[in-house]
């Protein structure tokens, strides 16, 4: 029975032989790709794992793929098929569903959301391995909205929804983005928005009003933190406590937004200082450029500089103006702890004192104090018997 199948459909069995030789080749390119990327992207761990996964379901989709076209051609499915498109779920003038297309709808869903996600980790890993994360994080974000907004066109288009039925859904939306989900739809677009103009990127270090975690003790009225992802929907910003804080994205399009790192991601930090009066003002300022030069997270360039801020009332005070690379140095409080440390043993060093706050009293009337006199008749009062 087989021979006779083979010999009355040759050209079908051609085609399930090309298929069958397709399939061992992608699983040998799979294999020494997997094998390859490996060695080359040592490091990169997690996002190579992500991409291996999807890799292997795209292989296995192919698989049933092959299977079904194999079995059309030579076993004669095309019956099967037709009776298939012809059970239909739904059958009105508007649009037509079969057990057919959900079943190829859904087969084209997996197959393109996998494929979505193998193209978005590849670039993803490709940019970041050339030392560009942040447009790597951006483009993953961008290509994951659109990607799925075309998706779901296509799956619509596959039931057989056609635009009879879209314009009066439109309008249908439309007053419910009015009513319900015009929130949403807001973040959505504001999504986009921040992804198209580059007023937000993955890595930007931003602060914005919210609470940033009462609950750990920071009792900040805005977050800082830096930007971990752009969803369709919300922004995910890592703060300095290591808490993920979920924005919407219209929070990033319809307030103000202090982004650090918008064109450039070098920023000047100031760091005060105040000493006593008694204290040699350019050697203050000698002690912090030396302590400014040791350290390494500092940049060299521009060079720091000591600005003398003020005479206050009890000491006299001084700024550290420095600049650092605020992507790479974004908890900002590790440094100026740093600083105050080596400055502190280096001023004392020198016999500088930061001072405590000190306050003159002064008398309106002529007020006479005999300390001295009072000691004395103290001293001559005659002891008890």
């Amino acid at each position: 029975m087989m021979i006779d199948i083979l010999q009355n459909n040759k050209s079908e069995v051609i085609v399930a032989a090309i298929l069958i030789i397709i399939a061992i080749a992608l699983y040998v390119f799979s294999y020494f790709f997997k094998k390859n990327f490996r060695k080359k992207f040592t490091g990169y761990e997690s996002e190579y794992q992500n991409l291996f996964k999807y890799i292997d379901r795209l292989f296995w989709l192919y698989i049933i793929f092959a299977v079904y076209i194999i079995s059309y051609y030579v076993f004669n499915l095309e019956g099967i098929t037709g009776k298939l498109k012809s059970f239909l779920l739904i059958d009105n003038d508007l649009f037509k569903i079969s057990i057919f297309s959900v079943i190829f709808s859904a087969f084209k869903l997996f197959l393109f959301y996998c494929i979505i996600h193998l193209f978005k980790n590849f670039v993803y890993i490709i940019l970041k391995y050339k030392n560009n994360e942040v447009t790597a994080g951006s483009l993953r974000s961008l290509i994951s909205n659109l990607g799925f907004l075309v998706l779901f066109v296509l799956v619509l288009s596959d039931l057989g929804i056609n635009w009879k039925l879209l314009v009066p859904l439109a309008g249908a939306l439309g007053i419910g983005i009015g009513i319900g989900i015009q929130d949403i739809m807001n973040n959505y677009m504001s999504g986009f928005i921040l992804l198209f103009t580059r007023r937000l990127k993955v890595g930007d270090v931003v602060e914005i009003e919210g609470n940033a975690g009462r609950a750990v003790g920071n009792k900040l009225e805005t977050i800082y933190g830096r930007v971990e992802s752009i969803d369709l929907f919300n922004t995910v910003v890592l703060n300095l406590d290591g808490i993920e804080i979920i924005v919407p994205n219209s929070q990033f399009t319809g307030q103000q937004v202090v982004n650090y790192s918008l064109s450039t991601s070098e920023v000047r930090i100031r760091i005060p200082f105040g000493v006593s009066y008694s204290s040699d003002p350019n050697e203050v300022k000698d002690i912090l450029l030396k302590v400014a030069s040791k350290n390494l997270q500092i940049l060299k360039k521009p060079d720091p500089i000591v600005w003398f801020k003020e005479m206050g009332d009890s000491s006299l005070n001084f700024d550290l103006l420095c600049w650092v690379n605020i992507r790479f140095l974004w908890k900002i409080n590790s440094l100026i702890s740093d600083i105050y440390f080596t400055a502190w043993y280096d001023l004392k060093e020198k016999d500088i004192t930061i001072p405590f706050p000190q306050n003159d009293v002064w008398f309106k009337n002529n007020l006479k104090v005999e300390i001295d006199k009072l000691a004395t008749n103290n001293d001559k009062s005659p002891e008890p018997e």
